[in-house]
Parts: C-alpha cells; structure tokens; sequence
C-alpha cells in the first residue's frame, strides 16, 4: 500500500523538525526508534520506505541498515540445485 504524499511529506518533516534537537552521536538510533514507531503502528516501512529514500541521509542509512536486509534487485544467486 503506497503513503500519500501528504502522510509521507508530514513523517519527514516531523523528523527534520527534531533531528537539530538530537546530538550527532544519538541520532543513528533516534531515527532508527522513529521508524520502527512508524513501521510497527502505521505503515510497513520494508514495503514503502523506497518512497522515503532521498530526502534525509539518517532516514536512508537507517532505512537501508533496518528496514531492507538484502540489497533488491540486481544480483541473482544461484542455488546448488540450479545446475544445468
């Protein structure tokens, strides 16, 4: 299900609002705590946190690191039974 561009705009303000209010060294985890607030109550982030990407380097970092284990796309790994 894709975020409003409303609902999306509203999360990434209020994150660039708090962000100057939190030190350098705290804001890793901030960001991570805020996401997981939002991916546990209102939106499942590992299904439209691609739309978060680009618009604040802590969200993208902890998006990557948090929210997509695995890289998408790209790459395909062969399985040992895929011998041909």
């Amino acid at each position: 299900m894709k975020m409003s561009e409303t609902e999306l705009s509203t999360f990434i303000d209020i994150w660039l609002a708090l962000k100057p209010h939190i030190t350098v060294k705290e804001r890793d985890s901030a960001c991570e705590k805020y996401l997981e607030i939002i991916n546990e109550n209102l939106h499942d982030l590992s299904e439209v946190g691609d739309e978060w990407f680009g618009y604040d380097t802590t969200i993208d970092k902890m998006l990557k690191e948090t929210f997509y284990s695995e890289p998408t796309g790209g790459d395909y790994e062969q399985d040992e039974d895929d011998n041909w």
